[in-house]
């Protein structure tokens, strides 16, 4: 996302004429890594290749042995046509934008230090993530950082809350199909028909759990062994991390919504100002959501996913 803020349509580059073990990997973008939709894989259904290839991959001893057993999968479908989750992938993803990167800024050039280290320091963010994991001195994409709890919560409701410090950085049509804004779904069905994957970011649709009236996508960040980063429309975040492949954040998403609601509302429910007299007959203004038709004020706004966008009716 920070490449392509800066160099517009990168996201396009064919992965061939930057990983030369990848010679044959046609029509497959850095946007297809992204989203785990290369077309290379050995099994197509969700997670097996994953599971059995990921240690094979990670104990290569060389970032060279890595790259040539991450190439070696030959294409089974389209490049954008059909996800398989491959952390493999997500490794020549990063060598990929350090190769770009490096044309770019010069062969010392390193896109964690120059590209992603000044966003973190931004956010405030501790020393743990001035570098990440390398291997031959190369980041470790898809495997490579370690955080605090207070990274994970600033990060995440940097997300969440579309802070300035982290979204002016990216490139805004990559953020928002990543994180759903404007409503979703976006992205490859993943394994189940109510989860997403797009750009890096899973996302779950919480409308039926939460008896919501149409569907409510809610972004979030997955890894290995039960770690689960919720990021809700409302600004809320919840993180939970387990070691024993747990992925639970159901019951906090409902308890939250209590709270602070996250459903889509009814297409015919607007928030907006409706006038009311107290007991002493004096008015007051009281800003709820209503049915179209008993607002007074004249400039309603529509509420979308806790954002109110202004409409000119009612």
């Amino acid at each position: 996302m920070r490449l392509e803020k800066l160099y517009p349509g990168v996201k396009n580059t064919l992965v061939s004429d930057l990983i030369k073990q990848c010679h044959d990997w046609e029509g497959v973008t850095l946007a297809h890594l992204l989203g785990m939709t290369s077309g290379h894989y050995s099994s197509g259904r969700p997670h097996v290749d994953e599971g059995r290839y990921f240690w094979p991959f990670a104990v290569n001893p060389t970032a060279e042995k890595m790259t040539e057993f991450a190439c070696r999968f030959s294409a089974k479908s389209t490049p954008g046509e059909k996800w398989v989750y491959r952390t493999s992938d997500t490794w020549l993803l990063g060598v990929a934008m350090q190769t770009i990167w490096q044309q770019k800024a010069g062969v010392q050039a390193d896109f964690y230090d120059d590209l992603l280290l000044p966003i973190w320091q931004q956010l405030g963010l501790s020393a743990l993530m001035d570098d990440s994991l390398r291997r031959d001195g190369a980041p470790y994409t898809g495997w490579g950082l370690v955080m605090t709890r207070d990274d994970i919560a600033k990060i995440a409701f940097a997300i969440a809350k579309r802070d300035p410090a982290l979204v002016d950085q990216l490139d805004s049509t990559l953020f928002d199909t990543a994180t759903q804004y404007g409503g979703g779904p976006i992205g490859s069905k993943a394994g189940d028909k109510s989860l997403r994957y797009s750009m890096g970011f899973w996302s779950w649709n919480a409308g039926p759990y939460l008896d919501c009236k149409s569907p409510t996508w809610v972004p979030t960040m997955s890894g290995f062994g039960g770690i689960s980063v919720v990021m809700l429309p409302s600004g809320d975040v919840f993180y939970y991390f387990s070691d024993n492949g747990e992925y639970r954040y159901a019951e906090a998403i409902a308890a939250l919504h209590k709270i602070n609601p996250i459903c889509k509302v009814n297409e015919r429910e607007i928030l907006c100002i409706k006038e009311q007299r107290n007991g002493k007959g004096e008015k007051r203004r009281i800003c709820g959501l209503y049915s179209i038709g008993v607002c007074n004020d004249t400039r309603p706004f529509l509420c979308q996913f806790g954002r109110c966008i202004f409409v000119n009716f009612c």
